[in-house]
């Protein structure tokens, strides 16, 4: 069977046999699409548009970022740890082969310092009218002086009532700052009766009884009058000054 001729390479493809489309029909045709379309108003208002389709997650790529922060936080911590012991181990040889610096005076030294000691007795409980000289280290001194004690049954204040079968101990106190500064409180002394314990002073001050020792400090020069109160059952025992930070008696007065 004979071929047919190659068509003319230089020939156009419309001008060739049975090409398509013909010569003289354009796609798409004149007039399309139509005038006025879409028309107006569509879509519709509030037509609702397809719901967003949610974007894949690499669940691989996210589980090694967090694997890696995790590795790197315990490293962080792992050579916090060790150089917190290292300057520990430091310290403590630095500790050991240092000398100790009795120039400058340390905690121990100040709070000794601080406690109050008594200058006219030796530890014998005074008796009532006895004045109590106290000083301590750091150049503060005073005298304390309980000169008479009361007893009574009932409260001064309305607002107080004294137990069934207790009463109130007045003693009459006098403060005397003659260096210094003193900040007395009524936690500072005690009634020590045998068989009963120690009574604190805080807790008489609601009977409104007298009067209550003052919250300011005491400087040097100044002269304080008030009144301890102790609810207690008996009329008896040591009337004991400990005053903070002392961990001791300073001194005592006897009750006759």
């Amino acid at each position: 069977m004979t071929q047919p001729p190659d068509p003319d390479p230089e020939t156009r493809p419309e001008e060739r046999p049975g090409a398509y489309p013909p010569p003289g029909f354009g796609y798409p045709p004149p007039g399309y699409p139509p005038p006025g379309y879409p028309p107006p108003g569509y879509p519709p208002p509030g037509y609702p548009l397809p719901p967003a389709q949610p974007r894949p997650r690499n669940n691989k790529l996210l589980i090694g970022i967090g694997s890696g922060v995790l590795v790197v936080v315990l490293l962080c911590v792992g050579c916090g740890f060790l150089a917190l012991r290292r300057l520990a181990t430091n310290v403590e040889h630095a500790t050991a082969n240092r000398r100790p610096d009795v120039s400058v005076p340390g905690p121990l030294a100040t709070l000794q310092a601080q406690q109050l000691h008594a200058v006219n007795s030796s530890g014998t409980p005074l008796a009532l009218g006895a004045t109590l000289t106290v000083q301590d280290g750091l150049g503060n001194k005073a005298r304390l002086t309980i000169s008479r004690t009361r007893f009574q049954k009932k409260a001064c204040s309305s607002l107080s009532e004294v137990p069934t079968g207790m009463g109130l101990l007045i003693a009459d106190l006098t403060i005397q700052v003659d260096a210094g500064s003193l900040r007395p409180t009524e936690f500072d002394f005690a009634l020590d009766v045998h068989g009963q314990g120690a009574i604190n002073g805080f807790e008489g001050m609601m009977s409104g009884c007298g009067t209550s020792l003052s919250m300011a400090t005491q400087r040097a020069g100044t002269t304080q009058h008030a009144n301890l109160v102790f609810i207690t059952q008996v009329w008896q025992g040591e009337i004991v000054y400990t005053p903070l930070p002392s961990m001791s008696p300073v001194g005592s007065w006897t009750l006759v």
